[in-house]
C-alpha cells in the first residue's frame, strides 16, 4: 500500500506535470469562455499534442481542458447572459439578473464550487455502481 501512494505521489508531483495542469487550465478557461467553442472541442483541438505525451500526462490534460472549459462556460453565463458552453445554459436564467444585482463574483465562485461537487458525487457514484455491476458479473 505505501509503494503504490509513494508512486501516486511521485507522479502526482511531478513539476513537469504540474506544469501541464496548469497551462490546460488556463487554455480550458479561454476556450470556454469563447462562445462556440465548447469543452469537447477543446479537447479535440489538444488530442495531436497529446499522442507524444506519456500517457498520465496525455489523461491529465484532457480532463483537465474539459473540466476547465466546462467551468469556463459559466462565467459568461453569469457576466454577459451568453453560455459559453452548453452547459452553461441554464446558469444564464439565475446567473445574469444576479451579476445585474451586483452579485457577480460570488455567482461565479458558487458556480465553480457546484461544478466540483457535482463531479465529486458523480464520480463516487460510477465507484459505486461499478463495484456493484463488477460484483454481480463475477
Amino acid at each position: 500500500m505505501m509503494e503504490a501512494l509513494t508512486a501516486l505521489g511521485s507522479v502526482f508531483f511531478e513539476p513537469y506535470l504540474l506544469f501541464l495542469i496548469f497551462m490546460t487550465t488556463i487554455i480550458g478557461i479561454v476556450i470556454g469562455v469563447l462562445p462556440g467553442l465548447g469543452a469537447t472541442t477543446g479537447a479535440a483541438l489538444l488530442l495531436p499534442f497529446t499522442l507524444t505525451m506519456p500517457p498520465v500526462h496525455a489523461i491529465a490534460v484532457l480532463a483537465t481542458i474539459y473540466v476547465s472549459a466546462t467551468f469556463a462556460g459559466s462565467i459568461t453565463a453569469i457576466l454577459i447572459n451568453t453560455p459559453g458552453t452548453s452547459a452553461a445554459a441554464a446558469t444564464t436564467f439565475d446567473g445574469f439578473p444576479l451579476a445585474q444585482k451586483g452579485s457577480g463574483r460570488p455567482s461565479v465562485r458558487y458556480s465553480c464550487d457546484f461544478i466540483y461537487l457535482r463531479r465529486r458525487c458523480l464520480s463516487n457514484c460510477f465507484m459505486f455502481c461499478r463495484a456493484v455491476v463488477g460484483e454481480s458479473c463475477i
